[in-house]
């Protein structure tokens, strides 16, 4: 059983500040940390400095008054879904790291990883939003190219698809990328 969480608050708590919103929400799932990441978040801006941030867990989070819903493994059922994904688009460089993708590598970006994740994109939009700001372990700021990809996918593999699903999409996770928000098409 997975969750999904929703929380709402104003720019007040951790603004724009991603990594922040990473520290907080690790301490809403106490216990021994296991090898992989167990949640994966999302912050979307509203009006007038309001934020909602979504996050999908493999466990329920142990905070009071935050609006948690179960996902059952029959909502991965479906061959087609709306999707929508928040990413930082990047490539491994030879010497070692990641270098941000530039607007012309985006379309092949999204497709590479679909492939690898189980689904086709029957059709695609991009829409980049620009630079997301965080803070790091060590109080240095910087930032990750935010990507905004949203469409209608077809699951080829329901077990690739499933896998991907669970663990995002791309890199920066811990920074609010990644997480792959689906509606099922009937």
């Amino acid at each position: 059983m997975n969750y999904i969480t929703k929380i709402r608050t104003n720019t007040g708590s951790f603004g724009v500040d991603s990594y922040g919103w990473h520290r907080f929400l690790s301490e809403a799932f106490p216990g021994p940390q296991e090898p992989k990441r167990n949640f994966l978040y999302r912050v979307n801006f509203g009006p007038m400095g309001s934020l909602e941030v979504l996050v999908f867990s493999i466990k329920q989070p142990n905070v009071l008054g935050w609006e948690t819903k179960p996902i059952g493994p029959s909502y991965l059922a479906y061959s087609k879904y709306y999707f929508k994904l928040r990413a930082n688009p990047t490539s491994m460089r030879s010497s070692g790291g990641r270098r941000a993708l530039n607007d012309d590598e985006f379309y092949d970006w999204i497709d590479r990883k679909s492939t690898e994740g189980g689904f086709q994109l029957e059709n695609v939009n991009i829409n980049k939003l620009g630079h997301q700001g965080f803070i790091n372990k060590k109080g240095v700021p910087g930032s990750h190219l935010a990507v905004e990809f949203s469409g209608v996918l077809v699951v080829v593999d329901k077990n690739k698809f499933s896998e991907t699903f669970n663990s995002g999409i791309g890199s920066a996770k811990g920074y609010g990328f990644g997480m792959l928000l689906l509606k099922p098409i009937q």
